[in-house]
């Protein structure tokens, strides 16, 4: 377990499962086998191997908690900064326009006053959150965070099952096999809320990824899983859950090809990730760090 990561796996299963992200049609993006990152049909000018708003939002939550902060100011404030820094594709077209359009915190903040979304945005960038030490301080970390932007019982319940199941793995509470076990007795019986026929649902989203973590042991048939059994749907977002919350499970071996690895992030900005992965596990050190 020593080395592994927390942002970096993130960022790689999003930047993979973009290859796929609501394409009905998979034979029009590319096999799903591993061997390089698919340019998005629907997306065309998405550049592979990048990660998309999934990972930046959660690299903005880490600054958050590095910071000590936690205050609706202190989200609203790293998201749109660290947007404006790195202005990346893959937000919806009204995020990546609020976001543009902001300058501050406070702005972003009177934007989304009274927003109550069901969406997935609330629960893609609350994996980070679990990795506090203090289950109760986690999810009421998760739901302020969510509350910003998705102040509905979805978004808010979407965003605690994520960071808790994140927690339940980084904090050694049990094995993969135990965590709906562990997730029901904190939060209740939370698929009563899943809308199974809206792909977009955040508790849907979640779902699916929780599927594919608790049927493998292996990160590279987890990653192939959140794919082959998303077809139409938030692949991306699927795949960035369940790493985030797989990358700290003891009972889960290290199997990603190198090629992803040698073209994740083009750009260089996965180094950033890795920075960030140690401060983050320095500060968070789990038991299976």
């Amino acid at each position: 377990m020593t080395g592994r990561g927390f942002l970096r796996y993130v960022g790689l299963a999003d930047a993979y499962g973009m290859g796929w992200e609501f394409v009905s049609d998979f034979a029009q993006a590319g096999p799903n086998d591993l061997s390089r990152f698919c340019r998005n049909p629907r997306f065309p000018t998405y550049p592979p191997g990048t990660y998309s708003d999934d990972t930046q939002m959660s690299l903005a939550n880490a600054r958050v908690l590095l910071a000590r902060g936690c205050a609706p100011l202190d989200f609203a404030t790293a998201w749109v900064e660290t947007f404006l820094a790195d202005p990346r594709l893959g937000y919806s077209r009204w995020m990546r326009e609020t976001l543009v359009a902001c300058r501050s915190g406070t702005d972003f903040l009177r934007r989304f006053a009274g927003n109550m979304g069901t969406g997935s945005g609330a629960c893609m960038r609350a994996g980070v959150v679990g990795l506090m030490p203090d289950l109760e301080r986690v999810f009421g970390v998760a739901a302020l965070q969510a509350s910003i932007t998705h102040d509905s019982l979805v978004g808010i319940l979407a965003a605690q099952v994520v960071a808790g199941a994140v927690h339940h793995a980084h904090w050694g509470l049990g094995l993969m096999t135990d965590l709906e076990h562990f997730l029901v007795h904190r939060l209740g019986h939370w698929r009563e809320h899943v809308d199974w026929t809206d792909p977009r649902q955040g508790l849907h989203v979640v779902a699916r990824a929780l599927q594919s973590v608790v049927a493998h042991t292996s990160l590279a048939s987890l990653l192939r899983h959140c794919v082959d059994h998303g077809e139409g749907q938030d692949t991306d977002t699927i795949a960035a859950i369940a790493m985030a919350i797989a990358v700290r499970a003891t009972e889960y071996r290290d199997d990603l090809p190198a090629v992803l690895w040698r073209d994740f992030e083009p750009g260089g900005q996965g180094e950033e990730l890795r920075r960030m992965d140690h401060q983050l596990l320095d500060a968070f050190p789990g038991s299976a760090t």
